[in-house]
C-alpha cells in the first residue's frame, strides 16, 4: 500500500512541476518580433546563419543598452526567441588568430 501512495505521490509531483523551458519560448511573425526587438530594446540585427535547411538562427543587439535576444526562424516565417540577457560584449574579428593579416 505504501508503494502505491509513494508512485501515486511521485506522479502527482511530475504533473505539478513547471512545463520546460522550450514550452515556454515567445514565438510568432518574425516581421512582429524584430519590430519589437527594434523599438522597445533599440537591438539590431548583427548576424546569423542556417541551423538547418529550415531555420535560421539571429543574433540582435543594442550597442547601447547592451541587451541581446537569440531568435530561430523557420522557413514559414515564424520566429522563436530562444535566449536573451544582458552585458552583450561586442568583439572586433580576430583574423590574425586565424592566420590572415589583418
Amino acid at each position: 500500500m505504501a508503494r502505491h501512495l509513494l508512485i501515486a505521490a511521485t506522479l502527482l509531483g511530475l504533473t505539478a512541476a513547471p512545463p520546460p523551458l522550450q514550452a515556454q519560448t515567445a514565438c510568432g511573425s518574425r516581421d512582429r518580433i524584430v519590430e519589437r526587438l527594434a523599438e522597445k530594446y533599440g537591438e539590431q540585427h548583427r548576424g546569423s546563419g542556417l541551423q538547418d535547411p529550415s531555420r535560421l538562427v539571429e543574433v540582435w543587439i543594442s550597442q547601447s543598452t547592451g541587451t541581446w535576444t537569440l531568435l530561430f526562424t523557420r522557413a514559414d516565417g515564424l520566429a522563436c526567441i530562444a535566449a536573451s540577457g544582458s552585458n552583450w560584449l561586442d568583439y572586433p574579428p580576430r583574423l590574425a588568430a586565424a592566420g590572415v593579416d589583418s
